[in-house]
């Protein structure tokens, strides 16, 4: 039944057809015997509709240290007393 139940919502998914919040339910209670057919069954999925390539982006903090703003959680506040390292802007071919 449980490898039925993988299938069958694979093949929704793969219709573009909504599974249920039963059948939803079902797969989050499946047991961890069956989370290698899950993997499968949604990797299938992923590479109809995603394919096999990525894309990738990063975050490059420009500038450290000495921020205006007080934001209390954030450690770049000039007001915080963490100790960070502080540099200005990075120019465009730094970055």
């Amino acid at each position: 039944m449980n490898y039925k139940l993988i299938e069958d919502c694979m093949e929704k998914a793969l219709r573009l057809e909504d599974i249920t919040g039963e059948e939803a339910l079902e797969l989050l209670n499946l047991p961890n015997e069956y989370v290698m057919p899950l993997m499968a069954a949604a990797d299938r999925v992923r590479k109809k509709f995603k394919g096999d390539e990525i894309s990738l982006c990063s975050i490059v903090n420009a500038r450290s240290g000495r921020c205006a703003e007080d934001c209390a959680f954030c450690s770049q506040s000039v007001h915080a007393t963490s100790e960070i390292p502080e540099y200005p802007m990075m120019d465009a071919d730094e970055m």
